[in-house]
Formats: structure tokens, sequence, C-alpha cells
């Protein structure tokens, strides 16, 4: 009550209007830094929320990679993605829908989130990882029963990577918790909290200087796996026992979140710093039910093509990783050291690689492009040089595979060695060019999607309507990222019983063509989003998403 009485004479005085802020700006700020010292405790708190929240992603990803693999095999993952991650993403996401039409507050989704990981990571650190052997007794039953090619010989080997998911099941849950804080806390969550907290033009000059602060993260988490590593020996129980306790030290930074984000709503957001200018929006409270919501993004074009597009850098994505995480595998085993270690070490390597070219670009005028030259000109990076760098990774896998294959002759026999023979002459080398061939792959597309895709993407947000923001986002970021990640999956596991293999590699073609075909319908829906949102800016208006509204009565006077 104090906090608004005072906001309330805070926003009588004499204050700038948004467009005199945004012209200090130029004059004021570094070019590599457009913030006002004004914005200074708006902007570092928010820049703290986001690097911890991707520190603990970033770390979790690289753990939850290398346990799988290690634990299992990599044709895991699709079934994981396909069967559990799904499912839990789609049930959260209906419990966000549900909870918004209830008219709950941010403020308390984003604090009891925080709580809850805080409580699962804290029990999963200190009951279910040092209790794992007695929740998993029959550990070796799954790989005995594939040993051999026993199942293969009728036509279920493509099945070994979902008996092991069911057979290491800490494994799952650990791989479970980490994609749901990617998608609730991270994706969602606080990206939402950006998009409620900042105006559009504040918004975007902020957005590539979180992208460096989450980058940031991912370079320290990419330090860390090499920490690890180093100071383990390679040690597989080592490294298990490393993520026991580091388990313990996320959830306090969980509780630190929560601290965090209510210093920023307590005591830095009510106090404005410029008069927001704009359309008027109307004072009528509106109520969509949570079916209503969903089906609106299906019935209206912008809301369809921006769930498009992030469900075709899903799968784009996780079809060309599929095929890189059996390269890693099968480089461990040629050259004999722990799956564990291989992929952790990759994995970190990576991250390090993808953290920082990525603050590279959003420190050159890339990231000023939307502002500059257009939505198109930088909304049309991702899929182009996504489709591009798989084509080249797949190529590499294909030449390899069929190379290798017995049986195979004829043209494709030919084409294949020459282009085997560019990536190194023993198998053991040309496995090796393939790892590296797909780490810089899969790398620059999550590049491209930090510096180019993710921004575009909030920029297209932030010019839906404020009353249907967060509810619209809970629908293409929550539901359909992690749709287009399952369905990838889904293809690969289809895949896989078709070639009767565990080794999803060995269906390289099929998957190329899918990436191909992905890429084209997600340039269009990139380049309707971008006509829809250049005539918007233009004209002063939001994007027109229309909802039917149910308006009561005695607010609408």
């Amino acid at each position: 009550m104090e906090n608004q009485e005072v906001a309330s004479n805070y926003k009588a005085k004499s204050l700038p209007t948004e467009d005199e802020h945004e012209a200090l700006v130029d004059v004021e700020c570094n070019p590599f830094f457009k913030v006002l010292k004004v914005e200074y405790p708006k902007f570092f708190c928010l820049a703290a929320l986001g690097f911890s929240i991707s520190f603990i992603y970033s770390t979790l990803r690289d753990g939850k990679d290398a346990i799988v693999m290690s634990r299992m095999v990599p044709a895991s993952i699709p079934f994981l993605k396909t069967f559990v991650v799904l499912f839990f993403t789609v049930l959260f996401g209906i419990f966000f829908q549900v909870l918004m039409a209830n008219g709950v507050p941010m403020r308390k989704i984003m604090i009891r989130a925080n709580l809850g990981f805080a409580g699962y990571f804290l029990v999963y650190g200190l009951l279910v990882n040092f209790l794992s052997e007695h929740f998993e007794p029959g550990r070796f039953v799954v790989l005995d029963m594939f040993s051999d090619g026993k199942m293969a010989v009728n036509k279920l080997e493509g099945l070994k990577g979902l008996f092991l998911l069911y057979n290491f099941w800490t494994g799952s849950l650990f791989y479970l918790s980490s994609e749901l804080w990617g998608s609730i806390i991270l994706s969602l969550m606080f990206f939402g909290c950006v998009n409620e907290v900042c105006p559009l033009k504040q918004a975007l000059r902020f957005y590539p200087l979180f992208m460096v602060s989450a980058n940031i993260a991912l370079v320290a988490s990419g330090v860390l796996g090499h920490i690890v590593v180093a100071m383990s020996g390679g040690n597989p129980d080592t490294i298990y026992a490393f993520y026991r306790y580091f388990l313990v030290f996320i959830s306090v930074l969980c509780v630190g979140n929560v601290f965090l984000y209510r210093h920023l709503m307590d005591k830095i957001i009510p106090f404005p710093i410029y008069i927001l200018e704009g359309p008027k929006r109307s004072k009528s409270k509106t109520k969509v039910g949570v079916i209503k919501g969903i089906t609106t993004a299906f019935s209206n074009s912008i809301i369809l093509c921006l769930s498009i597009s992030v469900l075709s850098y899903g799968m784009v994505t996780n079809l060309t990783e599929g095929a890189y995480n059996s390269t890693i595998a099968n480089a461990a085993k040629s050259t004999g050291v722990s799956t564990l270690t291989t992929t952790l070490q990759t994995k970190a390597t990576q991250q390090i690689l993808i953290g920082l070219a990525t603050i590279v670009f959003l420190l050159s005028p890339l990231k000023s492009f939307i502002q500059t030259r257009g939505w198109l000109s930088l909304g049309l990076l991702s899929p182009l040089f996504s489709l591009v760098g798989a084509l080249i990774f797949f190529g590499c896998v294909w030449a390899n595979v069929t190379s290798g294959a017995k049986g195979t002759t004829g043209l494709a026999k030919t084409v294949a060695t020459k282009l085997g023979a560019l990536l190194g002459g023993a198998p053991k080398t040309r496995t090796e060019s393939e790892k590296h061939v797909g780490m810089i792959v899969t790398s620059l597309i999550k590049i491209m999607k930090y510096a180019a895709f993710d921004i575009c993407k909030e920029a297209i947000g932030m010019k839906i309507p404020e009353a249907h923001r967060s509810r619209f986002k809970g629908v293409y970021d929550g539901v359909f990222g992690k749709f287009g990640k399952s369905a990838a999956s889904g293809l690969q596991i289809i895949l896989m019983a078709i070639f009767n293999t565990s080794d999803i590699r060995e269906s390289v073609t099929v998957t190329a063509t899918g990436v191909i075909l992905v890429t084209l319908v997600w340039l269009y829906a990139s380049y309707y989003l971008g006509a829809q949102y250049t005539k918007a800016v233009k004209e002063g208006r939001d994007l027109p998403v229309l909802v039917e509204e149910q308006v009561d009565p005695e607010t609408a006077k």
C-alpha cells in the first residue's frame, strides 16, 4: 500500500516523455551498451535474474545429455522428449493457461515456480541421487536383453532407447526437470516478466543485452564442465557425485531468484522514470477461457505463424542434434573414452563457443537490424543458416554411414567413399571429423537462435496486445516450443523402428529431407510475420490479434 502511494506521487512529478527519454539514449549511451543510468536498477536486476536462470539451465542441460547418453543411449533422448517431456510440458502449459484465465498474477506464479523447483532439486540431490542404486536394482537387465544383436533379429532394436528410459528412471527424471526449467522458468516466465515490465522501445534495447548476460552464463557453465572433467580425471563416478551436490547449490540459486524478483517488483518497478506514450488501452476487464485462448492461437494467422516458427526451430534443431548425439557416442567408442566424459567435454566446449560467438554478434550492429533495416533482415537469418548448416552436417553423416555400410554398392558407395576421404582416411579420423563438423553446425544453429531468432520472436511478442501477451506466449513458446522437439523426436522414433536400429544416423537421407521441408515452411512463416510486424510499427499499433472478449459491464462504463 505504501509503495502504491509513493508511486502515485512519483507519477505526479514532471517526468520526460518516452520519446524524450529514448532520445537521450543516442546522446548519452555507449553504442554497445544502450542503457541510461536512470535505468540501471531495472536493467541490472533483470540481467542478474536472467543470468541466474540461464546458468541453472545451461548447467542442467550439459548434465542431462551427458547422464542420459552414458547411462542409456542417445536413442533414449527422442523417447524422453516424445513420451515424457511433451506430456508434462503440455500439462504445465494448460495449468499456466488456467492460472492466467483465473486472474493469478505473474508475480505469484514466478515466485511459487522457483520455490517449487528449489524444493525439487534439493530432494533430488540429497535423496534420489544418493539412493539411485536402490531405486534401480535391475540396471543391467535391458542392456543384457539387447546385447549381441538379440533384439535386432526380431526387428526390435529401435526400442532399446525406450526400455532404457524406464530402466534408468532417475536419469529420465533429471532430464525432465532440466527441460521443464528451460521451458517454464526461462522461456515462459523470465521473458514474460520482461515483456510485462519493459515497454517496447526499452525492451528492444534491453533484449540483446539480456542475451549477452545469458550467454555469459552459458560460457560459465561450459568452463565449469571442463573443470569438473579435469578435477575428476574423467572418472564417471566422480562426475555423478558432483552433480549430486551441485543440485543443492541450484536449489539455493532458485531461492535467490525469488528475493531478486521481489526486489524488482517491490522496489524498482513501482517508480516510473518516464511517461509512457502510445495508444490508450481499454480499461475493461477481459475474460478469455482456456480453450478459447488455445483455439484462437490456431484461428489467428499471426499467432499461428509465430507458433509454426517456434515449432520449426525445435524440429530442425532436434533432428540435427539427434544425429550429432549419436556421432558423439560413436566417437567415444572409437577412442575408448567413456561416453560421459566425451559428452561432457564436447558439450562444454560447445557451450563456450556458442556463448562467446553469440556475445560478439549481440555487441555488433546486428542486434539493431530490427530498428534500422527491418524485422526480416534478422528474422530470416536463423532458418537460412539452419538449413545450410544442417545439410552440410548430414552430408558428412551420409558419407560415413554409406561408405561403412555392408552391402552398399554402386554410385552411392562411390560418392560416399570419396566424400569420406575428405573427412579422413581411417574410420576413427572420419568419425572425429564428423563430430567436429556437427559441433560447428549445431553451435551455429544455436548462435543464430540467441543472436537473431529469440530477439525477433520477443519483438513480435511485444506487439501482441498486452491483455493477451502472456497467454499467447504460453501457447507458442510454452507448448509449441516443446512440441517441436517432441515432433522431431517422434519422427526419429519412427525412423529407428523402420531401419531397425538404435543409431538415428542410419536414416540420415530421410532426416535431411524432413529438415528441408520444415525449413521451407519456417521461411514462409517468417516472411509473413516480418510483413505484419513492419506494417504494425509503421502504423503505431499492436498486431491484429483478435480475441472474443467477455466484458464486465460495470468496468466498461
